[in-house]
């Protein structure tokens, strides 16, 4: 019982009773069950794995849409391995209470808060108990069972609704039936495949070697060094799926999204490459539409013909979600987009088979090299232990967003439309998330682009400088520091100040004139500041925002093939094929390595493949490789069309990158 007493404002010292309320807190008539259960995908032995509590992958919201939460702390230490649901049925088919609740390696069921008895509403009566989990057939029980009374699922004693059979007997105790059921909701199963992120694949190409090689034709340009890069990369046939997936929307709420998985036809070992795409104004230009003369699909089909797999979201706003605004640089949703639709492709493959080395490296250019850097972040600050990360190479990002902004306003740009246009989108985008700004577009913006740009989105005519486009007192207060709600929301995208322990490049073009060469310098600088040891910024000299592309494709591939074989547990590549073959490997740091050749020579011993890196400038006995872009022709000239004895100092290129 809860006395309140007020005190008179107007008699000083003296209270006057005015109500008493008669709440019974504690006194509520609700019962508890004590349910225990098993699941199959989980039992080791008899007790279940906590490998999705141990990797941080266990929500802190329900999965059920029951928006129950717990905590970090309970999880930990309770020995949760996952979330589960627990319905009172009056009759098998009507639900009359569902209960989100965590199950811990014992079988027990426990509240969110980790307390036990299960807390239900009921205080009397009998219910049919039905437990449900996400990739698990339900189990229930044959008769209705008393409020406070105890269910054991993992007990042959205990009658099962529908039989027996209703559960699988793993060694001396009875679990769920693992399975693979989608979209587990309040009203039903869904249909039986399922992943936690994987919704639903569609098998939309099938190119042999030959294929990616006659598509990629031209990619890097039309002479002898080009064609022998896409002859050297391409190794084999791929098979290109459309992946739809679940993740999170920018306000944290589940939404479906897709994306694009390329996966090569061959049995070896392969890493995953977790490609994320640049700025795109054309909505089927999203990479799961897999459009054969886009320049992207091409370069995709190339990277992943030599053995890579590819997972390649479309972001919210494209695919399956393009009746949504996509929001442009946003840090956190991009990321998380991104990881989800890696983790659905290694569910995925993990279904099908595919020899997976585990290794997993990053790359995007541009919009897609600022998605890049943010998923590194996110990865490594919030699941450390969810990936083997090996490499990662950004191009051309934006990822010093404050410094990227002031730039764009207070100094004159390129005066290109379409550049503008992406000044623009990063500005309504940031607007429209961050709720407390949300003004009118013409705060930011003057006359007539004001006008233009909330007409025609994206696709407006914005010639001119567009430090001149911006309104006085939107530069003035993100220049004095007094638009705080402003400055909040470029500064949350910020991403470029943070230490790193993956090996990174970041490339970009020092003539770029659309994302600021400085922005990759200020993101380079603040890094090693913060004791990043393996980073480098590589300058493409000269080079525009476009012409930078080439370059960072080949480089990339040169770096991301050097770290898969790499020993990175000691920074080695592995030791001599042979002795007797002439053939053989450095057995040296390889940190600064940044060119090399991938030979395949017919040795004594037979077709060997290896990776020589400078440290002879002559193909002699002994194969090695100066390193120099421009030393390149002048060897293949030299080099027959077939592979001959490595002793004559000829061998046959089959994959060169830089």
């Amino acid at each position: 019982m809860e006395l309140i007493y007020i005190k008179n404002t107007y008699n000083t010292g003296v209270l006057i009773f005015l109500l008493i309320l008669s709440t019974f807190r504690g006194f509520s008539q609700s019962g508890t069950m004590n349910v225990k259960v098993f699941l199959q995908g989980a039992l080791s032995g008899s007790s279940m794995t906590t490998d999705l509590n141990d990797h941080n992958l266990i929500p802190l919201t329900d999965p059920y849409g029951l928006r129950v939460k717990t905590t970090i702390t309970t999880l930990s230490h309770n020995s949760i391995t996952d979330w589960i649901l627990v319905e009172l049925r009056s009759t098998p088919g009507t639900i009359t209470e569902s209960l989100a609740a965590l199950l811990r390696n014992d079988g027990t069921i426990l509240n969110p808060d980790g307390s036990s008895p299960l807390k239900v509403t009921a205080s009397s009566g009998s219910y049919y108990v039905s437990v449900r989990h996400r990739n698990h057939l339900g189990v229930m029980t044959a008769n209705p069972v008393t409020i406070g009374s105890t269910v054991d699922f993992t007990s042959a004693s205990t009658a099962i609704y529908g039989g027996a059979d209703s559960q699988v007997i793993v060694g001396a105790v009875n679990a769920m039936w693992g399975g693979n059921a989608t979209g587990l909701s309040l009203s039903g199963m869904g249909s039986v495949k399922y992943g936690s992120y994987l919704v639903s694949s569609t098998l939309i190409a099938t190119l042999t070697r030959d294929q990616v090689i006659a598509n990629s034709n031209g990619i890097f340009g039309t002479d002898l060094y080009s064609n022998l890069i896409i002859q050297g990369v391409a190794k084999s046939g791929i098979k290109v799926y459309k992946l739809i997936y679940n993740t999170k929307h920018v306000d944290n709420t589940p939404i479906q999204a897709s994306g694009l998985l390329i996966i090569p036809s061959t049995t070896d070992p392969m890493p995953m490459i977790s490609f994320q795409h640049g700025t795109q104004f054309d909505e089927t230009d999203a990479p799961s539409y897999y459009k054969p003369d886009n320049f992207q699909t091409k370069g995709l089909s190339l990277f992943a013909s030599g053995n890579n797999i590819l997972s390649c979201p479309d972001y919210i706003g494209y695919g399956v979600s393009k009746n949504i605004d996509h929001p442009y640089m946003h840090r956190e949703s991009i990321a998380q987009t991104s990881l989800d639709m890696t983790r659905a492709s290694i569910e995925f493959i993990k279904q099908q088979n595919v020899t997976w080395n585990t290794k997993l490296m990053l790359t995007g250019y541009s919009e897609g090299g600022f998605a890049t850097m943010s998923l590194l972040k996110k990865i490594e600050e919030q699941y450390p232990t969810e990936f083997n990360l090996t490499a990662a190479s950004c191009g051309a990002g934006g990822y010093d967003i404050s410094l990227f902004m002031k730039t764009i306003i207070n100094e004159t740009t390129s005066g290109i439309s379409m550049f503008n246009n992406f000044y623009a989108f990063v500005f309504r985008t940031y607007n429209k998330i961050y709720n407390k700004i949300n003004r009118p577009i013409n705060y930011y913006f003057k006359e007539p682009y004001a006008s233009i740009i909330q007409n025609d989105g994206v696709n407006g005519d914005l010639t001119g400088s567009f430090n001149l486009m911006v309104t006085d007192s939107a530069k003035n207060g993100i220049n004095n520091g007094t638009d705080i709600v402003t400055l909040y929301g470029i500064k949350d995208n910020d991403c470029f100040d943070w230490k790193s322990a993956t090996p990174l490049r970041l490339y970009h073009g020092t003539s770029d004139v659309t994302v600021y060469y400085n922005t990759s310098q200020a993101t380079y600088d603040a890094m090693i500041a913060r004791g990043t040891s393996d980073v480098q910024l590589v300058p493409i000299q000269g080079q525009d925002h476009t012409g930078t592309i080439r370059d960072y494709m080949l480089q990339t591939f040169a770096f991301f093939s050097l770290k898969n074989i790499v020993n990175t547990s000691s920074n080695k590549i592995p030791p001599a094929v042979s002795a007797t073959d002439n053939v053989r490997y450095t057995n040296g740091d390889v940190s600064s390595i940044t060119s090399y050749l991938t030979i395949q020579a017919k040795g004594t011993g037979g077709i060997k493949t290896g990776v020589y890196t400078s440290e002879d400038t002559n193909l002699d006995g002994t194969v090695r490789y100066s390193g120099k872009q421009r030393d390149l022709l002048p060897i293949i000239n030299t080099i027959s069309s077939q592979p001959k004895n490595i002793s004559s100092g000829l061998g046959y290129i089959v994959n060169s990158s830089f």
